[in-house]
C-alpha cells in the first residue's frame, strides 16, 4: 500500500494493477501485485517513480508497506541489500 496526501495531490496505491502515473527504471516491474524493486540476484538496480511532481514543502503524509526479502526464508533467497525513500526535485 503506497498513499501520499499533500496540498497538491492525494493519491493511493492500494495494489499495483493498475500502474497509472508510474515510471519504472532499471530491474523494477509487478510481481504478485507488489513493486519489486530488484530481483534477488546480485548486481541489480531499480527505481520508481512517481510522474507528477508534489508539493511537499508544506509536509506530507505517506504510509507503505515492504518486504526487503523475496520470500520468508532468507538463507534461501538472501534478497536485497536496502533500500531508500527519495524526494527529488
Amino acid at each position: 500500500i503506497l498513499a501520499i496526501n499533500s496540498v497538491q495531490a492525494d493519491f493511493t496505491y492500494s495494489n499495483f494493477f493498475n500502474t497509472t502515473n508510474l515510471s519504472f527504471n532499471g530491474n523494477s516491474t509487478v510481481f504478485n501485485n507488489a513493486l519489486r524493486v530488484t530481483p534477488a540476484l546480485e548486481s541489480q538496480r531499480g527505481a520508481v517513480w512517481y510522474n507528477t511532481k508534489q508539493i511537499v514543502t508544506t509536509g506530507f503524509d505517506t504510509t507503505f508497506q515492504y518486504n526487503v526479502f523475496g520470500n520468508t526464508t532468507p538463507s534461501v533467497d538472501p534478497g536485497a541489500d536496502g533500500f531508500v525513500f527519495v524526494l527529488q526535485n
